[in-house]
Protein backbone atom coordinates (compact mmCIF):
# COMPACT_ATOMS: atom_id res chain seq x y z
CA UNK A 1 0.00 0.00 0.00
CA UNK A 2 1.37 3.43 -0.94
CA UNK A 3 1.76 6.42 1.30
CA UNK A 4 -1.31 8.36 2.38
CA UNK A 5 -2.19 11.33 0.22
CA UNK A 6 -2.85 14.38 2.37
CA UNK A 7 -4.30 17.71 1.21
CA UNK A 8 -1.72 20.32 0.31
CA UNK A 9 -0.19 21.91 3.41
CA UNK A 10 -0.92 18.97 5.72
CA UNK A 11 1.84 16.68 7.03
CA UNK A 12 0.42 13.16 7.25
CA UNK A 13 3.60 11.93 8.94
CA UNK A 14 3.23 14.06 12.10
CA UNK A 15 0.77 13.29 14.88
CA UNK A 16 -1.99 15.86 15.34
CA UNK A 17 -3.87 16.01 18.67
CA UNK A 18 -6.95 17.23 16.79
CA UNK A 19 -6.85 14.25 14.44
CA UNK A 20 -6.19 11.84 17.33
CA UNK A 21 -9.29 13.21 19.04
CA UNK A 22 -11.26 12.83 15.82
CA UNK A 23 -10.16 9.18 15.62
CA UNK A 24 -11.20 8.54 19.23
CA UNK A 25 -14.63 9.98 18.43
CA UNK A 26 -15.00 7.66 15.44
CA UNK A 27 -14.28 10.34 12.85
CA UNK A 28 -12.62 9.88 9.48
CA UNK A 29 -10.43 12.99 9.26
CA UNK A 30 -7.24 11.35 10.54
CA UNK A 31 -4.19 9.51 9.26
CA UNK A 32 -2.40 6.27 10.15
CA UNK A 33 0.12 8.14 12.30
CA UNK A 34 -2.74 9.58 14.39
CA UNK A 35 -4.45 6.21 14.65
CA UNK A 36 -1.22 4.51 15.70
CA UNK A 37 -0.54 7.12 18.38
CA UNK A 38 -4.08 6.87 19.75
CA UNK A 39 -4.04 3.06 19.67
CA UNK A 40 -0.74 3.07 21.57
CA UNK A 41 -2.24 5.22 24.32
CA UNK A 42 -5.39 3.09 24.37
CA UNK A 43 -3.30 0.00 25.12
CA UNK A 44 -2.32 1.54 28.44
CA UNK A 45 -5.34 3.77 29.01
CA UNK A 46 -8.41 2.28 27.29
CA UNK A 47 -10.52 4.80 29.21
CA UNK A 48 -9.26 7.52 26.87
CA UNK A 49 -11.88 6.76 24.23
CA UNK A 50 -14.70 6.89 26.79
CA UNK A 51 -13.23 10.14 28.10
CA UNK A 52 -13.30 11.67 24.61
CA UNK A 53 -16.88 10.53 24.01
CA UNK A 54 -18.10 11.78 27.39
CA UNK A 55 -16.34 15.09 26.83
CA UNK A 56 -18.26 15.48 23.59
CA UNK A 57 -21.56 14.63 25.26
CA UNK A 58 -20.83 17.20 27.96
CA UNK A 59 -20.25 19.83 25.29
CA UNK A 60 -23.59 19.04 23.69
CA UNK A 61 -25.42 19.23 27.01
CA UNK A 62 -23.90 22.61 27.72
CA UNK A 63 -24.89 24.00 24.31
CA UNK A 64 -28.47 22.90 24.96
CA UNK A 65 -28.30 24.52 28.40
CA UNK A 66 -26.96 27.76 26.92
CA UNK A 67 -29.64 27.98 24.23
CA UNK A 68 -32.35 27.26 26.82
CA UNK A 69 -30.93 30.23 28.73
CA UNK A 70 -31.34 32.44 25.65
CA UNK A 71 -27.76 32.41 24.36
CA UNK A 72 -27.70 32.83 20.58
CA UNK A 73 -23.96 33.23 20.00
CA UNK A 74 -21.15 30.74 20.48
CA UNK A 75 -17.37 31.16 20.33
CA UNK A 76 -15.83 27.67 20.29
CA UNK A 77 -12.07 28.02 20.85
CA UNK A 78 -10.02 24.90 20.20
CA UNK A 79 -12.99 23.40 18.39
CA UNK A 80 -11.14 20.53 16.75
CA UNK A 81 -12.35 18.77 13.62
CA UNK A 82 -16.03 19.01 12.72
CA UNK A 83 -18.03 15.96 13.73
CA UNK A 84 -21.72 15.07 13.70
CA UNK A 85 -23.85 17.16 16.04
CA UNK A 86 -21.36 19.97 16.39
CA UNK A 87 -22.02 23.20 18.28
CA UNK A 88 -23.76 25.09 15.49
CA UNK A 89 -26.01 22.15 14.66
CA UNK A 90 -27.15 21.73 18.25
CA UNK A 91 -27.65 25.45 18.76
CA UNK A 92 -29.60 25.89 15.54
CA UNK A 93 -31.94 23.04 16.40
CA UNK A 94 -33.16 25.17 19.30
CA UNK A 95 -32.55 28.63 17.81
CA UNK A 96 -32.38 28.60 13.99
CA UNK A 97 -30.64 31.99 13.91
CA UNK A 98 -27.91 30.99 16.39
CA UNK A 99 -24.43 32.03 15.31
CA UNK A 100 -21.24 30.05 15.90
CA UNK A 101 -17.60 31.00 15.41
CA UNK A 102 -15.14 28.09 15.53
CA UNK A 103 -11.47 28.71 16.27
CA UNK A 104 -8.59 26.26 16.00
CA UNK A 105 -4.88 26.49 15.21
CA UNK A 106 -4.74 23.17 13.35
CA UNK A 107 -4.51 23.59 9.57
CA UNK A 108 -6.21 20.24 8.98
CA UNK A 109 -9.20 21.51 10.89
CA UNK A 110 -9.32 24.67 8.80
CA UNK A 111 -9.49 22.77 5.52
CA UNK A 112 -12.21 20.35 6.62
CA UNK A 113 -14.28 22.94 8.47
CA UNK A 114 -14.16 25.51 5.69
CA UNK A 115 -15.59 22.97 3.26
CA UNK A 116 -18.29 21.72 5.63
CA UNK A 117 -19.42 25.15 6.83
CA UNK A 118 -19.28 27.06 3.55
CA UNK A 119 -23.07 27.06 3.04
CA UNK A 120 -24.00 28.32 6.52
CA UNK A 121 -24.02 32.14 6.79
CA UNK A 122 -24.37 31.91 10.59
CA UNK A 123 -21.17 29.90 11.05
CA UNK A 124 -17.51 30.71 10.45
CA UNK A 125 -14.22 28.97 11.07
CA UNK A 126 -11.09 30.93 11.91
CA UNK A 127 -7.51 29.64 12.15
CA UNK A 128 -6.00 31.29 15.21
CA UNK A 129 -3.92 30.41 18.25
CA UNK A 130 -5.74 30.37 21.59
CA UNK A 131 -2.64 31.79 23.27
CA UNK A 132 -3.13 35.00 21.24
CA UNK A 133 -6.63 36.13 22.27
CA UNK A 134 -6.50 39.43 20.36
CA UNK A 135 -6.02 37.50 17.12
CA UNK A 136 -9.34 35.83 17.86
CA UNK A 137 -11.26 38.82 19.16
CA UNK A 138 -10.09 41.17 16.39
CA UNK A 139 -10.46 38.71 13.52
CA UNK A 140 -12.74 40.32 10.90
CA UNK A 141 -14.81 37.17 10.36
CA UNK A 142 -15.55 36.90 14.07
CA UNK A 143 -16.22 40.61 14.38
CA UNK A 144 -18.66 40.39 11.49
CA UNK A 145 -20.51 37.33 12.78
CA UNK A 146 -20.69 37.89 16.54
CA UNK A 147 -22.20 40.90 18.29
CA UNK A 148 -20.05 41.61 21.33
CA UNK A 149 -22.80 43.76 22.80
CA UNK A 150 -24.94 40.64 23.30
CA UNK A 151 -24.18 37.57 25.47
CA UNK A 152 -21.83 34.98 24.02
CA UNK A 153 -21.14 31.45 25.20
CA UNK A 154 -17.38 30.91 25.10
CA UNK A 155 -16.42 27.24 24.89
CA UNK A 156 -12.96 25.99 25.82
CA UNK A 157 -13.62 22.28 25.66
CA UNK A 158 -10.58 20.01 26.07
CA UNK A 159 -8.42 23.00 25.14
CA UNK A 160 -6.62 24.42 28.14
CA UNK A 161 -4.85 21.21 29.11
CA UNK A 162 -2.86 21.79 25.90
CA UNK A 163 -1.91 25.32 27.01
CA UNK A 164 1.32 25.37 29.06
CA UNK A 165 1.62 27.32 32.28
CA UNK A 166 4.03 29.70 30.58
CA UNK A 167 1.23 30.84 28.25
CA UNK A 168 -0.89 31.65 31.34
CA UNK A 169 -4.31 30.10 30.61
CA UNK A 170 -5.89 32.28 33.32
CA UNK A 171 -4.85 35.42 31.44
CA UNK A 172 -6.16 33.99 28.17
CA UNK A 173 -9.55 33.33 29.75
CA UNK A 174 -9.68 36.77 31.33
CA UNK A 175 -8.87 38.58 28.08
CA UNK A 176 -11.51 36.67 26.13
CA UNK A 177 -14.21 37.09 28.77
CA UNK A 178 -13.40 40.78 29.35
CA UNK A 179 -14.46 41.35 25.74
CA UNK A 180 -17.90 39.82 26.34
CA UNK A 181 -20.90 41.52 27.98
CA UNK A 182 -22.91 40.67 31.06
CA UNK A 183 -24.82 37.42 30.71
CA UNK A 184 -22.09 35.72 28.69
CA UNK A 185 -21.03 32.20 29.65
CA UNK A 186 -17.72 30.36 29.84
CA UNK A 187 -17.51 26.55 29.71
CA UNK A 188 -14.30 24.61 30.33
CA UNK A 189 -13.48 20.91 30.34
CA UNK A 190 -9.99 19.96 31.44
CA UNK A 191 -8.16 16.71 32.13
CA UNK A 192 -7.23 16.46 35.80
CA UNK A 193 -4.45 14.83 37.76
CA UNK A 194 -6.72 14.48 40.81
CA UNK A 195 -7.20 10.86 41.88
CA UNK A 196 -5.41 9.50 38.82
CA UNK A 197 -3.02 6.58 39.09
CA UNK A 198 0.51 8.07 39.31
CA UNK A 199 1.93 5.58 36.81
CA UNK A 200 -0.82 6.38 34.31
CA UNK A 201 -0.31 10.11 34.85
CA UNK A 202 3.41 9.76 34.13
CA UNK A 203 2.74 7.61 31.06
CA UNK A 204 0.40 10.22 29.58
CA UNK A 205 2.91 12.98 30.24
CA UNK A 206 5.65 11.03 28.48
CA UNK A 207 3.35 10.12 25.60
CA UNK A 208 2.65 13.77 24.87
CA UNK A 209 6.21 15.01 25.48
CA UNK A 210 7.08 15.06 21.78
CA UNK A 211 3.64 16.18 20.67
CA UNK A 212 3.20 19.65 19.14
CA UNK A 213 0.83 20.27 22.07
CA UNK A 214 1.96 18.49 25.29
CA UNK A 215 -0.84 17.54 27.67
CA UNK A 216 -0.85 19.35 31.03
CA UNK A 217 -2.75 17.41 33.70
CA UNK A 218 -3.83 19.98 36.31
CA UNK A 219 -5.40 19.58 39.74
CA UNK A 220 -8.96 20.69 40.37
CA UNK A 221 -7.65 23.71 42.29
CA UNK A 222 -5.43 24.71 39.39
CA UNK A 223 -8.36 24.42 37.00
CA UNK A 224 -10.54 26.53 39.30
CA UNK A 225 -7.83 29.19 39.30
CA UNK A 226 -8.08 29.45 35.52
CA UNK A 227 -11.57 30.93 35.92
CA UNK A 228 -9.99 33.89 37.72
CA UNK A 229 -12.58 36.35 39.01
CA UNK A 230 -15.45 34.50 37.35
CA UNK A 231 -17.43 32.55 39.97
CA UNK A 232 -17.89 28.92 38.99
CA UNK A 233 -21.59 28.18 38.65
CA UNK A 234 -23.02 25.61 41.06
CA UNK A 235 -20.00 26.34 43.27
CA UNK A 236 -17.65 23.63 42.03
CA UNK A 237 -16.19 21.67 39.17
CA UNK A 238 -17.76 18.30 38.40
CA UNK A 239 -16.75 15.22 36.44
CA UNK A 240 -17.73 15.58 32.79
CA UNK A 241 -19.84 12.43 32.96
CA UNK A 242 -21.86 13.79 35.88
CA UNK A 243 -22.85 17.28 34.76
CA UNK A 244 -26.28 17.80 33.27
CA UNK A 245 -27.44 14.19 33.58
CA UNK A 246 -29.76 12.43 35.97
CA UNK A 247 -28.18 10.47 38.81
CA UNK A 248 -28.84 7.13 37.17
CA UNK A 249 -27.17 8.18 33.89
CA UNK A 250 -23.80 9.35 35.17
CA UNK A 251 -20.76 7.91 33.43
CA UNK A 252 -17.79 6.45 35.28
CA UNK A 253 -14.52 6.86 33.41
CA UNK A 254 -12.25 4.54 35.34
CA UNK A 255 -8.71 5.72 35.98
CA UNK A 256 -8.92 8.87 33.86
CA UNK A 257 -10.87 11.98 34.80
CA UNK A 258 -11.77 15.33 33.30
CA UNK A 259 -13.58 18.14 35.05
CA UNK A 260 -16.24 20.52 33.80
CA UNK A 261 -17.11 23.96 35.05
CA UNK A 262 -18.99 26.94 33.75
CA UNK A 263 -19.43 30.55 34.74
CA UNK A 264 -21.96 33.25 33.94
CA UNK A 265 -20.59 36.77 33.71
CA UNK A 266 -22.47 39.19 35.97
Amino acid sequence: MGPEIAPEGIDASTVSPARMYDYLLGGTHNFKVDQAAADYVLRFAPELRDLALENRKCLRRFVNFATSSGIRQFLDIGSGLPTAQNVHQIAQQALPDARTAYVDSDYTTLLHASALLSDDPNTVFVKADATRPRDILDHPDIQQLLNFDEPIAVLMIALLHFVPNGANPRTIVAEIMNATPKGSMLAITHATSDDIDPALNEFIKQMYTNSPAPLIMRSGQEIENIFGALPIAEGKLVDIGRWGVSEGETAELGRMRALFGYAIKD
